[in-house]
């Protein structure tokens, strides 16, 4: 108990650094990164048996419970003063981000964008609303690329990456106005166009075939609603794959 009391206190002291909020908000936060390594799962009462106060175990939940829901608890006073931190601290080439919907808790889904960090996945920032695992709106998703653009001012390339979910013109439109590079699926079933010609053909005309399993097109505008452009798109094809990629 010694050690972990130690341990603690040397979070705490390393987190006031950082996080400039109540104290008391801090302490909680300190027993959090103790206790979670230490439990069997995030529910309340297992994090509560891991975390040394003087008080009851059902009154920990009860705490830890006031502190999820405190207004003050936010991304932006709490979680970005350490991201900004790690980040500081990684020697990479570019940044890949990950955009990605999960499934969470029960009747929900998150948005979530990602950092591609040694074979891993960091949470750079999400948002939570009501639903079954499916398509986030577009307007959503550019939010929350928005929110990270208030506080994240890279200093090296920007890659960002997802699957047909995130192929929609104003995430593009956004994404290139960052000066933010962009790697996403698309549906075979939508047009380009060449640049400079009136008439396109679907992406599934396209499809790699085993004696040719790449295709590459340079200089097209993307879908018969929006000729959004010039993009690049490539098509590639592997025995591991049950379809085709077409970015």
């Amino acid at each position: 108990m010694t050690v972990r009391l130690t341990e603690r206190q040397s979070v705490y002291q390393q987190l006031s650094q950082l996080i400039k909020t109540d104290p008391r908000r801090v302490a909680v936060l300190a027993d959090l990164v103790i206790a979670i390594p230490l439990s069997r799962s995030l529910q309340s009462q297992d994090l509560a048996a891991n975390i040394i106060r003087d008080i009851q175990d059902q009154s920990i939940v009860q705490m830890l419970r006031r502190f999820y829901k405190n207004e003050a608890v936010t991304w932006a006073t709490i979680y970005w003063p350490l991201l900004e931190q790690f980040l500081a601290q990684l020697d990479m080439a570019a940044y890949y981000l990950l955009m990605d919907t999960t499934e969470i808790g029960q009747g929900h889904r998150a948005l979530v964008l990602s950092l591609a960090y040694q074979h891993r996945s960091v949470p750079l920032i999400w948002q939570v609303e009501a639903g079954a695992k499916g398509h986030t709106t577009e307007q959503a998703q550019v939010e929350l690329l928005k929110q990270l653009g208030r506080h994240f001012q890279p200093d090296r390339p920007v890659i960002f990456l997802g699957d047909s979910e995130f192929d929609g013109i104003k995430l593009q439109q956004y994404l290139t106005e960052q000066g933010w590079y962009y790697v996403c699926r698309t549906s075979p079933t939508l047009y380009v166009y060449p640049v400079g010609q009136a008439d396109g053909f679907p992406l599934a005309d396209l499809v790699p075939e085993p004696d040719c399993p790449e295709h590459y097109l340079d200089q097209v505008e993307f879908t018969t609603k929006h000729r959004y452009g010039p993009l690049a798109c490539w098509l590639f094809a592997s025995v591991n794959l049950s379809t085709p990629l077409l970015d």
